[in-house]
């Protein structure tokens, strides 16, 4: 969970990274993580 908020407050890192695979790995992963643990 702590990556999905890191990545989630640094999309530039990610983007540096990996953008594509992050982005068409999991969209909207970090979304339903926050929704499901709050």
């Amino acid at each position: 969970m702590e990556l999905n908020l890191k990545a989630a407050a640094s999309p530039k890192k990610q983007k540096a990274t990996k953008p594509s695979k992050t982005a068409a790995k999991k969209p909207k992963t970090p979304k339903l993580k926050k929704a499901a643990s709050a």
